[in-house]
C-alpha cells in the first residue's frame, strides 16, 4: 500500500509504515528543521515543507490523487487540545486542522485512513457529531513500554483493530529498552510532570503539586506518558533521584530505535514529547 503521512514530524508514523513494509510515497512537515530531521533518518523517503490547512481540502485531495490507491494518515498538531498546555489551550484553533483533515478525507475518499489525537473531551464530541469511527488506545496495547493514551480514528477496519486490541498487553517493559539500567529492579521511573492530575468518581478534576518521590513506577511496569520534558530515574529502595532520563531513552520508551537522531536537546524533547511511537503505526498498517 502507498502511504500518505500529513503532519508527519520527525517521522514516527513513517517509520512504522515503511518498517511493516509500506511505501511511503510522501511524508509533509511545516516545520523545516523536523522536516531535516525526517529526512535525515528517513532518506528514502520524499518529505515536503509545507503548512497544512491553508488549502481547500478538495483542492488539496486533488493533488493526493495523484497518488493512486493510498493510506492516508494525519497527526494534526495537538497541543492546543492537550491537558498538558499549561496555558489552558485553545480548542477552537486546536480542532482546525483536524476538522481540514477529515473535510481533506471526506473529498479524497482514500482507500483507508487514520488520524492520531489526544483524548480531548470537545475533540471526542467533535468526532461523534461528525460520525467518525475512533477509538482511544492505551499504546502499551501496541508494544510501547509506557501508557501513553491516544486517539486513533480512521476506517471502520483501522478502529476495529484497535478496539481489538485493548487490554492485550503490555508486551514490552522499560527493562526491555532502557537495558543499560542493570540490574532493573534497582531502578523507577518518574514522568516529567510538575503536577499530579486530580480524579474524583471517574472524574477529572485538575492539577495539584507533585511530591518529589510520587508516581513511581518499575521498570516491570509501563512508564508514564513520555512527553516534552524528560522523566527522572530513581533508586528503587531509596526513593532518591539519581538523574533525568536522557534523550535516548525518552525516545526508546516511544518506541524510536537507538539509531534515530532527533538533533539539538531541548528541540528534541519537544520533538519526541509530540511524536506518534512508531510501534502503533505499525498496529494501524497491520490493517491494510
Amino acid at each position: 500500500m502507498k502511504i500518505v503521512d500529513l503532519f508527519a514530524g520527525v517521522g514516527g508514523f513513517s517509520l512504522g509504515a515503511a518498517a511493516a513494509g509500506h511505501d511511503v510515497v510522501l511524508a509533509v512537515e511545516a516545520d523545516p528543521r523536523i522536516a531535516e530531521l525526517h529526512e535525515l533518518n528517513l532518506p528514502e523517503i520524499p518529505v515536503v515543507v509545507e503548512e497544512l490547512g491553508r488549502e481547500k481540502p478538495a483542492v488539496y485531495a486533488r493533488r493526493l490523487r495523484t497518488f493512486g490507491r493510498i493510506h492516508l494518515h494525519g497527526s494534526p498538531p495537538c497541543q492546543k487540545l492537550s491537558v498538558a498546555n499549561k496555558t489552558g489551550g485553545d480548542t477552537r484553533k486546536g480542532l482546525r486542522l483536524v476538522r481540514w483533515f477529515l473535510d481533506v478525507v471526506d473529498a479524497l475518499k482514500p482507500s483507508s485512513w487514520s488520524m492520531e489525537q489526544v483524548p480531548n473531551k470537545k475533540l471526542l464530541a467533535f468526532l461523534e457529531k461528525r460520525a467518525v469511527p475512533f477509538h482511544i488506545v492505551d499504546c502499551s496495547d501496541h508494544q510501547v513500554p509506557q501508557r501513553r493514551r491516544r486517539v486513533i480514528a480512521g476506517t471502520l477496519k483501522v478502529v476495529r483493530a484497535m478496539r481489538r486490541a485493548e487490554g492485550t498487553g503490555p508486551t514490552v517493559l522499560p527493562k526491555d529498552v532502557l537495558t543499560k539500567l542493570k540490574p532493573a529492579r534497582r531502578y523507577s521511573l518518574q514522568n516529567g510532570t510538575d503536577n499530579e492530575s486530580v480524579h474524583r468518581d471517574g472524574k477529572y478534576l485538575g492539577t495539584r503539586p507533585k511530591r518529589p518521590d510520587e508516581g513511581l513506577r518499575s521498570l516491570d511496569q509501563p512508564a508514564h506518558t513520555v512527553w516534552r520534558k524528560p522523566g527522572k530515574i530513581y533508586d528503587h529502595k531509596t526513593r532518591k533521584t539519581l538523574r533525568t532520563l536522557t534523550i535516548n531513552e525518552m525516545a526508546r520508551l516511544q518506541g524510536f530505535p537507538s539509531r534515530f537522531k532527533f538533533g539539538q536537546k531541548t528541540r528534541a524533547m519537544q520533538v519526541i514529547g509530540n511524536v506518534l511511537p512508531p510501534p502503533l503505526a505499525i498496529s494501524i498498517v497491520r490493517t491494510l
